[in-house]
């Protein structure tokens, strides 16, 4: 065992002793097991039957705002003898071709629907209440189709997580790996380990080697009951459990940590101190025992962290990884980039001393949800599919954080939440992901300063792997005038706290429209927006040095989009990709000690996995259409950036090819393909698309090679489960259409 290690790693052989088979009642057991017994109905192809065309009016609404199926419109087919789901049971689930189908309820005219969507076969199923008809809208017979009850089919998956004998009766006696799991507790989700009361979890050590171990303890509030046919919640029957931690050493067994913990949604965080036990030989007994009144039921508990510390005898072989994801930063708003205000004077002098700056840089995206997927697991946007709400990310994407914990490092994330939470996929591969900490306000306040107290706190032989997110430069925005010329003070309609697209949108389409003092406002606290993250960031950076020591370690600092500001008549981002919402940022610290410099040559987000992962020593897989940074670019590589699953922007040798179908967003009317040539046209407002119809040709063939060399991986489709308070998280950050 040495310092950094922890027991969920499952790199020690833990024994599980006096578990109990199940902490509920045998007649709530046996009601539960009835439930998720219920079979699925299965809707063969042969009994939809073809109806009339639908409407293209349905098409676009239920489509997503297009007719997805060409020029020609969709066909309606009716199941046929009509089925009448009893939705009294339970959501409905849809299965179709293997992909389970997010579900919604959408009015077309006067009429509400219950709609499933499979964006990947362009097709969608609703239930019409009125008709008491399921119907299909797809271009081709819907085959493959399945239906159950969501209540009678997945039942609630923490229960069914920490019970699995209700799936099966004949569940062996309880394994370490059957006990793992990760528990989200307010807005922190950990990894952790069931521990039933009353249970022991042994693991015996040659030689202690360390002298404190840090742990999380907790009861989960579980209580369930079957109510006509189906799950529910009960209240609380548990009286809590008493964690302990014992010592044994030949034969005599100290207890020398206990506490009492009641079912509440958090963990209870201790050390314990082994000091007394160094250098002997111990078995270390993690204990879960029985409330006071010996109650048993629903004692749900829940060890996390199981984290020792000791001084470590040897510095970690690999790196230590930063990474920084600065949401909405536009690279030419950075002093390191040209720009004539002082935006980021502390960031431009840590990188004129540590680090290299790519002068070149472009996001795969133009909003967070594709673009983090893709920075975070170094695929292609098409690769993954995790183009719109609510698709989530799935075990198929193998995440850098969970590459780097296969190799040894201790995983933490930070992030302001919004699209950055577990639903969507990116806590996978993380020991702690935390996402509680929102907005700029509260940033300007305290900043990073608790993850610098666990970084400096960490006595560990292993390397560290941080992600740290912020939405300081996101919607919306403050009204700070610090940027503001005191001779010309702005009094216009947007000067409310906070500002969102929407504001601006709606002066856009007003009588008066957008003057350019609204255009100058906007800038204005847009920059000061980067100025309160300058410090918020570099304070972190500046502390860095003491933290890690002489050990290696590397900084990467990325934003995953754009935002415009007034170019083209509105502000916000996700609409276009042109530069202003595609250029972004990218800076690194190379932990070999190059530097610092700057390099011209074109790269993109998609090479910052493929660089991390070349400097720990591991091949870059050749699905990974980005390029290890560890050597200089070329400057005649193809990249590519992405709008939704309809348009792709196409950058070689200083032109950009833009193809596919943009929006309609009553501001600006797209006509693609467009070419700009960024020499001649930085800001691209002049189309050579017509003019230049062979390098259209070319680019457009290239950009058709590049997707086919670079296959989809997984399914892409799979639908993330999102809370009402996600989805108003959400709009806060001005994201509407949300529900």
């Amino acid at each position: 065992m040495a310092p950094g290690d922890s027991l969920l790693d499952g790199r020690h052989a833990l024994r599980v002793t006096g578990m109990p088979e199940s902490n509920m009642p045998d007649a709530i057991a046996e009601g539960l097991r009835a439930v998720l017994a219920e079979p699925r109905v299965e809707l063969p192809p042969e009994a939809w039957v073809e109806g009339e065309l639908a409407p293209r009016s349905w098409a676009y609404l239920i489509l997503g705002g297009k007719d997805a199926t060409g020029n020609r419109d969709a066909r309606r087919w009716m199941l046929r003898p009509p089925f009448a789901p009893d939705l009294s049971l339970g959501a409905l689930q849809f299965t179709h071709e293997g992909r389970s189908l997010r579900s919604s309820t959408e009015r077309v005219g006067s009429r509400e629907f219950l709609l499933w969507f499979d964006t990947t076969a362009v097709c969608v199923f609703w239930w019409d209440e009125q008709r008491q008809v399921l119907v299909a809208l797809s271009e081709k017979r819907p085959r493959e189709v399945s239906m159950s009850y969501a209540g009678r089919s997945t039942l609630d998956l923490d229960l069914q997580r920490w019970e699995p004998r209700l799936s099966d009766v004949t569940v062996p006696a309880r394994e370490f790996a059957d006990l793992q799991g990760r528990v989200t507790f307010g807005l922190v989700e950990k990894r952790a380990l069931l521990a039933p009361a009353p249970s022991t979890l042994s693991v015996t050590l040659d030689e202690l080697a360390v002298d404190e171990l840090q742990l999380g303890a907790s009861v989960l509030d579980l209580g369930y009951d079957v109510h006509d046919g189906l799950p529910k919640r009960a209240p609380r029957a548990g009286d809590g459990v008493t964690f302990a931690v014992d010592i044994e050493v030949a034969g005599e067994r100290t207890r020398v940590w206990q506490q009492h913990v009641q079912p509440r949604p958090r963990f209870r965080e201790a050390r314990v101190d082994l000091r007394p036990w160094v250098g002997q030989a111990v078995t270390l007994h993690l204990v879960t025992e029985p409330g006071p009144e010996g109650n048993q039921l629903y004692d749900y508990a829940l060890w996390s962290d199981l984290r020792f510390w000791g001084e470590p005898a040897r510095a970690p072989e690999l790196p230590h990884v930063v990474f920084i994801d600065v949401d909405t930063l536009r690279a030419d708003r950075l002093g390191m980039y040209g720009y004539e205000r002082a935006t980021s004077p502390r960031l431009d002098a840590w990188a004129a001393e540590q680090a290299v700056v790519y002068r070149d840089a472009i996001s795969v995206n133009n909003w967070t949800l594709p673009s983090t997927s893709s920075m975070l697991t170094g695929l292609a946007v098409h690769q993954h599919g995790v183009v719109q709400y609510p698709r989530t990310l799935t075990d198929a994407h193998e995440p850098l954080a969970m590459r780097l914990s296969e190799l040894g490092y201790e995983t933490y994330a930070r992030t302001d939440g919004g699209w950055l939470i577990p639903p969507f996929g990116f806590s996978r591969g993380f020991d702690v992901f935390d996402h509680g900490q929102k907005g700029a306000v509260e940033h300007q306040q305290i900043g990073w300063s608790r993850e610098l107290q666990r970084l400096r706190e960490r006595r560990s032989e292993r390397p560290v792997f941080y992600f740290l997110q912020t939405y300081q430069v996101h919607q919306p925005l403050q009204d700070d005038r610090r940027f503001e010329d005191p001779g010309a003070r702005y009094n216009g309609p947007l000067a409310a706290e906070p500002l969102l697209t929407n504001h601006v949108n709606s002066l856009v389409n007003s009588e008066r429209g957008l003057l350019p003092e609204d255009v100058r406002y906007l800038n204005d606290i847009y920059d000061a927006g980067i100025r309160r993250m300058d410090d918020v960031v570099a304070d972190l950076l500046d502390a860095l040095p003491e933290v890690f020591g002489d050990e290696p370690y590397m900084v990467v600092l990325n934003s995953d989009h754009g935002e415009e500001l007034g170019e083209r008549g509105t502000t916000g981002h996700g609409q276009s990709l042109h530069s202003e919402q595609i250029r972004v940022p990218l800076v690194i610290r190379h932990p070999d000690g190059r530097g610092p410099g700057r390099v011209e040559q074109p790269v993109s987000a998609l090479d910052i996995v493929p660089t991390i992962l070349d400097y720990v020593g591991q091949r870059v897989p050749d699905h990974l259409p980005g390029r290890s940074l560890r050597k200089p670019p070329p400057r005649d590589r193809l990249r590519v950036a992405q709008h939704m699953d309809s348009a792709h922007a196409a950058l070689l040798q200083g032109l950009k090819l833009v193809s596919g179908e943009l929006p309609h967003d009553g501001i600006e009317h797209f006509e693609l393909p467009d070419l700009f040539d960024h020499a001649e046209d930085p800001e691209e407002r002049v189309d050579l698309s017509e003019i230049e119809r062979a390098r259209v040709e070319q680019l457009g063939a290239a950009l058709a090679d590049w997707l086919k060399s670079h296959p989809v991986v997984g399914d892409g489709s799979a639908a993330s489960d999102v809370a009402e308070s996600v989805i108003a998280d959400l709009e806060a950050l001005g994201y509407v259409g949300m529900r």
